[in-house]
């Protein structure tokens, strides 16, 4: 390999040119790191994705009116519900979804209830940015759903992921999130006042917003028909879009769930 020399008596401006080369190389190297990082993280969840599609396997039914119990609702240090089932076997829809005011991911405040899920279906899940084991195979599912929704995302669907740590989740930090899963329009994510976010997962799963301690289920609902159905968050996402469509047939109801 060549080497570049420096001639006896030269100036040390001639240097310039090989310090530029290593210093962009250097630049370079460091910013395909980083790619490889978050393209790692995807790999690694999608993996564990797969490994746990097996606990996916049990049927969802509705959520019901009574608040749940604590322990059946949330995973303790991210470990999920593998049986798939919900709490309780009512055939009720939810009592009452809070119209609280939130911030997504641009930054544009939005009220939960009236603008993101009222007459709407919807899939909503539950993370942190911050989280390594759970969230990110989360963020996986969803992404698999959104690709196989089609332009149905955002205009038939929506799908939302509420942060459970409101004082680290920026609007910028679940915008960097949701690009590493390749969010499109119509995934929506939301952070806010701690005691907003509180007040919404509570009414949302029966157990406040802890970070590290959150539910990983998923709540598919048809808003309009008041058809709400609570399963495990990383079931397979086809399954999910089934889920999905068979709720998109159900009949308007009188009145929406709020």
């Amino acid at each position: 390999m060549r080497t570049a020399q420096l001639e006896e008596g030269a100036p040390a401006y001639c240097l310039l040119p090989t310090a530029y080369c290593f210093l962009r190389s250097g630049i370079k190297m460091f910013a395909e790191s980083l790619a490889k990082r978050a393209l790692a993280r995807r790999l690694i969840a999608t993996v564990f994705c797969c490994a746990l599609s097996p606990y996916a396997a049990g049927e969802a039914i509705e959520w019901p009116r009574e608040q749940p119990d604590r322990a059946q609702v949330c995973h303790s240090q991210h470990h999920p519900n593998q049986t798939g089932q919900a709490v309780n076997n009512s055939e009720t829809g939810i009592a009452s979804i809070p119209d609280v005011t939130l911030v997504n991911q641009r930054g544009e405040t939005v009220h939960f209830y009236s603008d993101l899920v009222k007459g709407r279906v919807v899939a909503i899940n539950f993370i942190y940015t911050n989280c390594a084991a759970i969230c990110p195979m989360q963020g996986v599912t969803f992404s698999e759903v959104q690709t196989l929704l089609g332009d149905r995302l955002g205009r038939d669907v929506l799908m939302i992921s509420i942060s459970t740590d409101p004082e680290r989740d920026t609007p910028e930090r679940l915008e960097a999130w949701g690009a590493e899963f390749g969010a499109k329009p119509g995934w929506t994510f939301v952070t806010g006042s701690r005691e907003q976010i509180d007040a919404l997962v509570q009414a949302l799963t029966g157990a406040p917003a802890r970070t590290g301690e959150h539910s990983s289920i998923v709540l598919i609902g048809n808003d309009g028909a008041g058809k709400w159905i609570r399963d495990y968050g990383l079931m397979p996402p086809a399954e999910m879009v089934e889920t999905i469509n068979n709720l998109m047939n159900q009949p308007f109801a009188e009145g929406p769930s709020r």
